[in-house]
């Protein structure tokens, strides 16, 4: 029925005939350590010294009363746990019912068999402690979950706060606030396509052999623990927590989990910017293609302006040789020659401008072209 163990539950027997209580005594000590009391004031007394195990208490007492000393007990917040069983020669279901009222645990009816007794003892004490450590189980599950939730808002700030970040310097610094809420001091390593940031808390430069070791940690194992350090590795970043609080397991895994989960961040947001990049250097590769491609119209017309004036002017000068010579078998006068000379000299002069024009257009078009290029570099 009770082992050695049970010899450590200690019950407090009060019984004010003297007779009674030794023979209780007796019979208790073969499974229990047990000290005895004669009143309801003594037990209360010895209650807050001893704090024992369990109360076997007799209801008629001189002075208070078993139920009034039951009653007393459970207004005690240091005491109120204490299982109390009543022992009576009062058997009557209204005793009874006064007995539960006071905040009793069981009732057992004078004389008792002593087995019985026993097995009721250890049963209570053994019920009691079991919803104790529930209990207690429960409040640090309650604990755990407020601490969780608490840290949890941080991922969550984090994660709104790094859309708002446009580079990897303040994605860095974001990260390494985050990380201080935990009370961490850390030094991280994000790798774009672009550029490589290391940072460390409070906007330090990191120590080249914490550079060194991030580097050599890609593609190791997620999560390195030594000592008081431990590493995180991602593809596109690292973080080197310097202070993990090892006095805790608890909070330990609680922070893995939860710098994982903004590395993971950092990580999407990293890949984000590699592919916006990769975008603007695709745009900008057809920019410059077409820049090319303008460039080399821009040329081609420039040689087609220059053979076009070339021709003009030979066609020109034929038309004025030919005119001259011309002019002596039409037997024109002087007057009329130059008349006739003037006309081609206003239509060359006409010419000349609209050819003049025609080339401040190739002039606009390489201006754009040299913009557009200067953008681009």
């Amino acid at each position: 029925m009770n082992d050695g163990e049970d010899r450590g539950y200690s019950v407090l027997v009060v019984e004010d005939d003297r007779s009674t209580r030794i023979m209780l005594q007796a019979e208790l000590e073969k499974s229990f350590e047990v000290i005895c009391a004669e009143s309801g004031e003594t037990c209360i007394s010895m209650c807050e010294s001893v704090r024992p195990d369990l109360v076997l208490l007799d209801v008629s007492m001189p002075g208070i009363d078993g139920y009034e000393t039951c009653r007393k007990l459970r207004e005690n917040h240091a005491l109120n746990h204490v299982p109390i069983v009543f022992l009576s020669a009062k058997t009557d279901v209204d005793d009874k019912l006064k007995g539960y009222d006071a905040g009793g645990d069981h009732y057992i009816a004078k004389p008792c068999d002593f087995d019985e007794l026993n097995i009721i003892i250890d049963k209570a004490i053994r019920q009691r402690k079991s919803w104790q450590e529930e209990l207690s189980n429960t409040f640090s599950l309650a604990r755990t979950a407020m601490s969780n939730s608490g840290e949890l808002g941080t991922v969550v700030q984090f994660y709104e706060e790094s859309f708002q970040c446009c580079d990897l310097h303040s994605l860095a610094c974001a990260l390494l606030s985050a990380c201080e809420v935990y009370g961490l001091d850390c030094c991280t390593q994000i790798r774009g396509s672009r550029e490589i940031v290391s940072l460390a808390t409070g906007g330090q430069a990191c120590k080249s052999i914490e550079e060194e070791l991030m580097c050599e940690l890609i593609g190791k194992k997620r999560i390195l623990a030594f000592g008081h350090r431990t590493t995180f590795n991602f593809d596109k970043v690292s973080l080197l927590v310097k202070n993990m609080p090892l006095d805790d397991s608890d909070k330990v895994g609680r922070l893995n989990d939860h710098v994982a989960s903004l590395l993971n961040g950092v990580e999407v947001r990293t890949q984000v910017f590699d592919f916006e990049i990769e975008k603007e250097q695709q745009i900008l590769s057809k920019v410059r293609e077409a820049l090319d491609d303008i460039d080399g119209a821009l040329k081609k017309v420039e040689r087609v302006f220059s053979t076009r004036d070339a021709k003009t002017a030979d066609i020109i000068d034929q038309l004025l040789t030919q005119m001259n010579s011309g002019f002596s078998d039409l037997a024109l006068t002087e007057e009329q020659e130059e008349f006739f000379i003037g006309l081609v000299n206003n239509s060359m002069d006409e010419i000349t401008a609209l050819y003049a024009a025609s080339g401040e257009v190739g002039s606009y078009f390489q201006r754009i072209s040299e913009r557009l290029s200067a953008i681009t570099r």
